[in-house]
């Protein structure tokens, strides 16, 4: 996890000084950023859970029309490893479940036309996982 911190920080910092468009990190840069750190041995849940919730709402600020980085749009992909991340937290269904709510109607507002915003197994493999996890035998089913 360090590495991937150390090598967004880099990312972040070069496009801060250059403003050039392939400097700038993106969308496939910061979910692979989540997918590192949801896998972190590293740090505790809650603080995984807490970085995770940063960097999509970072994410979203940024890519804005008037945000610093248009290329950094979050897609379901990113979304699906922030579920994860937030997994690792302890009493953490009611966040999961938000960000998957979150998805579907940014899904729903692009006019189901975009299908990297598209919430399929990618996104609810998470979801399951974390209910199993956290909700007994049958939260999943839910």
């Amino acid at each position: 996890w360090d590495l991937a911190d150390q090598w967004l920080q880099h990312m972040q910092t070069t496009y801060e000084t250059t403003r050039q468009q392939q400097d700038a990190p993106d969308t496939i840069t910061f979910t692979s950023y989540l997918e590192a750190l949801a896998s972190s041995k590293v740090k505790n849940g809650k603080d995984i859970a807490e970085e995770a919730s940063k960097m999509l709402q970072n994410m979203h600020s940024m890519a804005t029309p008037n945000g610093k980085n248009q290329y950094a749009s979050p897609n379901a992909y990113t979304y699906a490893a922030a579920i994860k991340c937030q997994a690792r937290a302890p009493n953490s269904m009611d966040k999961v479940e938000g960000l998957l709510r979150t998805l579907q109607q940014i899904y729903v507002d692009s006019n189901n036309d975009d299908d990297l915003l598209k919430p399929g197994s990618l996104v609810y493999m998470p979801v399951l996982n974390a209910w199993s996890r956290c909700g007994g035998g049958l939260a999943a089913a839910r």
